[in-house]
């Protein structure tokens, strides 16, 4: 379970930092539905 979560985060984390990098460029912040579309 704990492990899952930690996968999450560190997709998450990813995300972020690709967005941040320029990447992916969004007007909007990281919206929960990502960890959503991650997880799929």
């Amino acid at each position: 379970m704990s492990q899952l979560a930690f996968s999450f985060e560190n997709a998450y984390k990813f995300l972020v930092s690709l967005m941040d990098g320029g990447e992916l460029t969004r007007a909007d912040p990281p919206q929960p539905k990502f960890r959503f579309v991650i997880g799929e």
